[in-house]
């Protein structure tokens, strides 16, 4: 499962179009953005080795029941959730945009879009891959440093303390002399 691969998830009953405006929002932005297309058999692998799902709610709707689901988009509630998946509702605002919420759910009888985390998916997939990669480098670092991930690391040196002196007395008539502060 990469943190790049984003699954969309969308009714049979939901335009197309406004299916793919998602998937190119997402495409656009970089990330490897996959759905299922119609006129092919469902691949459940492609939703499988996703590590998000952004789901797009019958008739644009922010926040959902259990009972306002399609059967397949219940499943795959379902199933991202048991997964451990991070879940977003797609939305188009009045003012037309496709934006993408995060969302709240229990796995199966609700889902809810989040105000105020609009697009915030972009900034959040970004951190996961940089943690991830900072892991990696950690992991496979000749040098260490890293808390004995690796058992070649080195030993850093222990720090010592420093002692500062403490200039009093320096203040003349328009400020402190600028020299004393330099030298410090």
């Amino acid at each position: 499962m990469k943190a790049n691969k984003v699954f969309v998830s969308a009714p049979i009953s939901m335009d197309w179009s406004t299916v793919l405006e998602f998937y190119h929002k997402l495409d656009s932005k970089g990330l490897d953005a996959r759905l299922w297309n119609r006129d092919c058999s469902y691949d459940q692998k492609a939703f499988d080795d996703c590590g998000s799902i952004v789901f797009l709610l019958p008739n644009n709707k922010f926040n959902s029941i259990s009972s306002q689901l399609p059967v397949g988009l219940k499943s795959e509630l379902c199933r991202s959730f048991a997964q451990r998946k991070n879940i977003y509702v797609g939305y188009i605002t009045s003012g037309g945009e496709y934006n993408i919420y995060e969302a709240d759910t229990n796995g199966g009888c609700t889902i809810n879009g989040i105000s105020g985390t609009a697009n915030s998916i972009f900034r959040k997939i970004q951190e996961q891959i940089n943690q991830k990669a900072a892991v990696k480098l950690a992991a496979n670092s000749m040098y260490g440093g890293c808390g004995g991930i690796n058992p070649n690391s080195l030993e850093l040196p222990t720090p010592t303390r420093v002692c500062a002196q403490i200039v009093t007395g320096h203040e003349f008539e328009y400020g402190f002399d600028e020299r004393l502060l330099l030298a410090l």
